[in-house]
């Protein structure tokens, strides 16, 4: 296969309306031409049948392919799954256009490129399947907690805040964007849940036991767009499966900033920067209730975090042992990340910060720690039969 100049400039190529048209006729003529050949299974042949091929899918594979860390947060078992069956797909695709085009006919092709092609998109098509839907589900928690941070840091405003200044424009851009992309990915009843926790906080009505329509095992949000997961019908005001493709690998995170928002720094702000910051912590939390965990926007705070640490260490308590990212990020990927490591890992981290401070912060920083520690242990109490073992300062 042959390298592609940047991300920026491929996207956009395969975003024509020619370049979809045309890798349309030609998936579909070598796909038919195959099954002509050689037959199918049925498993293949019922998902990869013309009405099924999805060609914006087929398309993104270049993307992925190409450019895994533009399109994956991590690369985990799902997303290496992907990838490969991706390479498979693109590399025996071009091997038959290219014989196609040596040959001038599709007769002339060797056999062996071209057996194994319906089964190849089949396998990619149920592959990308996989990985799309706890993305999808990923996706909407982030989105939800982003649009009711905008919507409280709106509200927080100072009274008399031009309608028209910089930043209320950009509240209105970004709670604009997010909406539609919620719209596309989650479907008009999602979309209608978060507006109604959203028009509460407009109102400083209690948000605590309002929740977003439940995001199904099969990614779509409640009934919205009504169909079934993976089909790839037209749904009026909804995504299909193809056309979301593009949608997920243009911008695949959501992630909320302290005060990215905001040019001016004075006391006014201050609540509308603690809003973000709630809800970055609030999402990060969602991350890790999915099934399973996303741990990346974890381990990017936590490498912050090191590296503040270290400047302010000058090579006292080897924050770069207690805080060993790559140890952490193995771990985690691989789900054998205990509970008491993770316990071990704040205390080493707080002895650590008590070393390099000032002594006049100690008190506050152990009042602070028994507030953690009293939370930490209230979840361990809360499973049960937990053999888990309580946190304790040292």
């Amino acid at each position: 296969m042959g390298g592609c100049a940047s991300f920026e400039a491929l996207v956009p190529y395969l975003r024509e309306k020619r370049t979809i048209m045309t890798s349309k006729m030609f998936l579909q003529r070598v796909h038919t031409l195959c099954v002509i050949r050689h037959g199918s299974t049925a498993p293949a042949q019922n998902a990869s049948n013309l009405e099924s091929i999805n060609v914006r899918i087929f398309l993104a594979a270049y993307m992925i392919v190409y450019f895994p860390t533009h399109v994956f947060e991590v690369m985990g078992p799902l997303e290496r799954t992907l990838y490969d069956v991706a390479i498979l797909l693109l590399r025996g695709f071009e091997q038959i256009m290219e014989s196609i085009l040596s040959n001038k006919s599709f007769q002339n092709v060797p056999e062996d490129l071209t057996k194994n092609f319906p089964q190849s998109i089949f396998t990619y098509l149920r592959q990308f399947k996989a990985w799309k839907i706890p993305d999808e589900q990923k996706l909407l928690k982030r989105i939800h907690h982003a649009l009711v941070a905008l919507v409280q840091a709106q509200r927080a405003l100072p009274e008399g805040e031009d309608p028209n200044s910089n930043l209320n424009v950009e509240f209105r851009t970004q709670i604009h964007r997010l909406r539609l992309k919620m719209k596309q990915i989650g479907g008009e009843d999602m979309l209608r849940a978060t507006d109604n926790v959203c028009e509460r906080v407009r109102q400083g009505l209690p948000i605590g036991d309002v929740c977003t329509t439940t995001i199904t095992n099969d990614g779509n949000g409640g009934n919205g767009g009504g169909g079934s997961s993976g089909t790839c019908t037209v749904m009026f005001n909804r995504m299909t499966n193809e056309q979301l493709a593009h949608e997920l690998m243009l911008d695949p995170k959501f992630m909320l900033s302290d005060d990215g928002l905001f040019s001016r720094d004075s006391s006014q702000n201050k609540e509308i920067r603690k809003v973000m910051m709630d809800a970055m912590w609030e999402s990060m939390s969602d991350d890790l209730c999915l099934d399973p965990p996303c741990y990346v926007r974890v381990l990017h705070v936590l490498s912050e975090i090191r590296e503040g640490i270290q400047e302010l260490s000058h090579g006292r308590g080897n924050i770069q042992e207690v805080l060993d990212i790559d140890f952490l990020r193995e771990s985690t990927l691989h789900g054998v990340f205990s509970w008491t490591e993770s316990c071990d890992l704040i205390t080493g981290v707080v002895k650590v910060i008590k070393l390099i401070q000032s002594p006049s912060r100690d008190d506050e920083t152990n009042e602070k720690f028994k507030s953690i520690m009293f939370s930490m242990n209230s979840c361990v109490e809360q499973v049960p039969h937990s053999t888990t073992t309580h946190i304790s300062p040292s």
